[in-house]
Parts: C-alpha cells; structure tokens; sequence
C-alpha cells in the first residue's frame, strides 16, 4: 500500500510542490484541502487530486495519514499542533513557529504521539550547504572558526507575493520582524557543522519606507520598526557565526553561506564561489551553480534546477524530468522525497526533525529580543539533541 497524503493551502507555494508529491512512486492518494473554495477548486480542476477537503477538520477525520502545511508563516504552529494530535504525520513549511513555547509544544506532541513532524526547510539541500557539508565530513576544514549566512530578499521582491496571499489587508501581515524568518540562513551552518547558537548579539535597523508603503510603522500588529536585523552569534564548537537577515536593501537577492576553517575555507559571493586554502584558491562555481533559471521573484535569488554537486541518483526516476520545477536551487525535489522516505520507512527522525527546526528558530527569536535591547547579548535556549524514540 501505498501513502496517504493531504496538502493544505493551494496558495502560491504549493503549487510549485503538489507536481512532486503527484508523481512521487510512493504516492497512492493525494488530497487538498483550503477553506477558499474557489481556490479549492481551482487547484482541484488544476491537478486532479483524488480527494478534497473544504475544511482542515474534515481532513483530519479522513484515512489520510499526513498533513502537508502550506499556509500563511503566523498559523503554522496551531495547525501542526491540531494535526499532530489528531494523529497525523505533518510536513511543515518554515518558519516553526514565532514563539519558543509553541516550538516546545510541537517537540512535546512528536514525542506523545510518535509521529513524524518534517520542517521543510530548503537550505538542506542548497548546493552550497551540501558542498560543504561534504568538505567538512571529510575534514578538509580543519576546525571552524567563523561562519557567515545570510538571506536577502527585498521587499520589491515581495509585494505581489504578499498581495496574492494576503490581499488588500496584506499590510497588516507584514511587519513580522526579519528575525522570525531565520531558517534559510541559521540552517546552513547548523547542517554543515552541526554546531548550533548559544548566545547572541543582534541590531536592527529601522525603516525609513523608502517606497512609501509604511509597512514597519510603529504600532503595528508586530510592533516591529526594524527591517534588516544583523547578529553575532557564539557557536556550540567555540567558532563565531554573523548573520543577516535584510529586507530592504539594493540586491538581487541571496540565501547562502561562508565557512573559514583552519585548513580550509569557502567563499560565496554573487559573482563567485571558491575553496580557499592557504596555498591556493579554487574557483567552483560551476559546481554549485543550478542548471535553471534565475528566480528572483520567488527565490530570493535561488536557481531553478539541480547542480552538479546534487546527488540525484538518490531521486525517483519522475523527480529528473525536464518539466518538473526543480526550486529553491533544487531543493524541491530532495525535500518531498526525503519526507516520503521517511513516511514510508516509519523513521520518526527525518533530517529536518522538529530538534533541529529548533536549532534554526530560536536563535532567530532570541536575536530580535537583542535588538530590542540595543544588542544586549543573550543565552539562546536549546532543545537538544533529538533522542530516539
């Protein structure tokens, strides 16, 4: 028999992915679900699921057996958790959740009800993340002494987006702190060296409405001013970590990563990629470098396709297809079938559990409070590391 699975949200997000999960060989039902009927069937006309839901609770009482959470960022906690008790196995778009209890809550029901939560975020298969991932299983870094992550993404990138999804009152939604959306960053060097945050110092900066949307007004549901957050992070292994998080700012957009080791080190600008080491400087660009288009609208600036570095032979023969959209520079593809794997294999900690969701969250949550603070340094609470069940 095959699996189960249900897609809640047919929003601008899940359509990139509902292609993936209808083709995956361990697919035997697909399902989606959205309050919107007119959403609801617009997508059902669009990818001919074999169920649909008008209602989260009838989805629940259903025989499917997990939930695929593609919703607005603020309702991910209450749905996950209201699936999770349910029974179902959940997949989760980023972020967790904005707070550390209900991180905490969503750790304790995995625990309880011995499911599978999956936090889908893409920089576990970002070709940089898996280039150095490989360099530094192998040594080839000696021992990490500073790292850099980073998430750039204008607002001039976002406006329809949020219109789309939020419509007129997308305003409203907004002014989310940068902090509260860390994962695509914080995660790069969590998943190369498994080291993770424990203090940290953090600035903001506030927002002058250059385009005249008054998004980061003072009052705000959020009651947020700051539009780039920068922090200084003290890591687990002793090294220092810098991260920002910019949503105003003159780029194209770009979600990556630096590591400088003893031995060696890897460098990652807009134009170029190297492994640097004292001897030599290797341009390897071409290694990490999709073989798609440039998606600045969607991505942040991520590629469209798979690179070189990507071991695609670990796919199903469907996922290497030209017509499937391979996103988020490739990740994709990697995340619904590392998901289904797991689903399919009953292993209840997949790559991105929810122990190390925490450990790409908090530090985030934890660095806003600092900026709050003028900087001030704070402990970053851990969750630990996952035990098995």
């Amino acid at each position: 028999m095959g699996l189960k699975v249900a897609i809640l949200g047919c929003g601008q997000f899940s359509r990139h992915f509902i292609p993936l999960f209808r083709v995956h060989p361990l697919i035997e039902k697909l399902a989606l679900c959205d309050m919107d009927t007119k959403k609801l069937n617009d997508y059902a006309n669009r990818f001919k699921p074999d169920d649909v839901f008008a209602s989260f609770d009838a989805l629940l009482d259903s025989d499917y057996e997990a939930v695929c959470v593609f919703t607005q960022p603020y309702t991910h906690a209450p749905l996950v958790l209201k699936a999770l008790e349910a029974g179902k196995h959940v997949w989760s778009c980023v972020p967790v959740a904005d707070s550390i209890d209900d991180i905490e809550r969503i750790a304790n029901a995995v625990r309880a009800r011995r499911k599978i939560y999956y936090n889908a975020e893409t920089s576990l298969f970002a070709p940089d993340v898996v280039f150095c991932q490989k360099k530094y299983r192998a040594g080839e870094f000696g021992r990490i002494v500073y790292s850099e992550c980073e998430y750039y993404h204008d607002w001039s990138h976002l406006y329809d987006v949020m219109k789309e999804r939020a419509g007129d009152n997308w305003i409203t939604g907004a002014a989310a702190p940068p902090m509260w959306y860390p994962s695509h960053s914080v995660s790069m060097i969590v998943i190369v060296t498994g080291a993770h945050m424990t203090h940290v110092s953090c600035m903001g900066v506030m927002d002058d409405n250059p385009d005249g949307y008054n998004i980061y007004k003072p009052g705000n549901m959020f009651n947020n001013v700051f539009s780039n957050e920068s922090a200084l992070y003290t890591m687990s292994d002793g090294s220092v970590t810098r991260h920002n998080e910019f949503r105003r700012i003159g780029h194209l957009g770009a979600t990556r990563l630096s590591v400088f080791g003893t031995k060696g080190s890897f460098e990652n600008t807009s134009y170029k990629s190297a492994w640097v080491t004292t001897t030599d400087s290797v341009d390897i660009t071409d290694q990490i470098t999709c073989d798609g288009e440039k998606m600045i609208d969607t991505g942040a600036g991520a590629m469209e396709g798979y690179a070189p570095v990507h071991d695609v032979d670990i796919l199903p023969e469907s996922f290497r297809a030209d017509d499937i959209f391979k996103g988020h520079s490739g990740a994709h593809p990697f995340l619904v079938h590392d998901f289904l794997t797991a689903l399919s294999e009953g292993n209840l900690l997949p790559s991105n559990n929810i122990w190390q969701a925490a450990r790409y969250m908090i530090p985030g949550l934890v660095a806003h409070e600092s900026a709050l603070l003028a900087g001030q340094r704070l402990q970053i609470p851990d969750l630990g590391d996952p035990k098995p069940f």
